[in-house]
Parts: C-alpha cells; sequence; structure tokens
C-alpha cells in the first residue's frame, strides 16, 4: 500500500507592491466570525492559519506564504476545497467551509 504525503510549501517573500491589506469581517458558511486582517494577492487571499482556527476551520493542507514576517494560508490552496468571496460592497470575506474543515 502507498502512503501519500502532502506538505504545505512554504515561500518566504516581502509584501509586493499590488498588495491590499484589508481588515475585513468574516463569515463562515454564512455565520459571523468577527473580523481578520487580510492581504489580497493577485485574485488570492491570504490569512492566518491562527485566524482560521479561531474561526472553527481546521483539518485541512496549504500552501503557507511569508509575507512581511508573518506565515499566511493561501485561500486558493485550501484543500479540501474552501469557496470564497470578497464581499466589497459589505466588506466582507465570505467562507463556504465543507464538513470536512468542520470541527
Amino acid at each position: 500500500m502507498a502512503a501519500c504525503l502532502l506538505v504545505a510549501a512554504a515561500w518566504a517573500v516581502d509584501a509586493r507592491a499590488e498588495d491590499v491589506e484589508a481588515i475585513l469581517a468574516l463569515y463562515v458558511n454564512e455565520v459571523e466570525s468577527g473580523e481578520l486582517r487580510v492581504v489580497l494577492r493577485d485574485g488570492d487571499v491570504l490569512v492566518s492559519r491562527e485566524d482560521l482556527r479561531a474561526a472553527g476551520l481546521g483539518r485541512f493542507e496549504a500552501t503557507e506564504i511569508e509575507v512581511d514576517g508573518q506565515r499566511l494560508v493561501s485561500l486558493e490552496s485550501v484543500r479540501p476545497r474552501l469557496r470564497y468571496v470578497v464581499d466589497e460592497e459589505e466588506v466582507a470575506l465570505r467562507l463556504h467551509a465543507p464538513a470536512a474543515l468542520l470541527p
């Protein structure tokens, strides 16, 4: 039987000129879960793993990217797949998490 090991990749980079930092209201499956700091980069959203855990999300693999000394998770890379929308009108990040990501 073959075993598969998933390893989260990490890259160390400084903030890019096109990065946008924001404080957004967080909703997980339409339930308000406070606010969090994000970095918007090239169509992706970068957030701290701790913020995702505090919102009740766990048991996932994801690429981590270092931005200005802080390790952030790329939401595009989260597995099992996580759907998300940056709601500019409501200044919010809306996460739609499958049951596999919830406790």
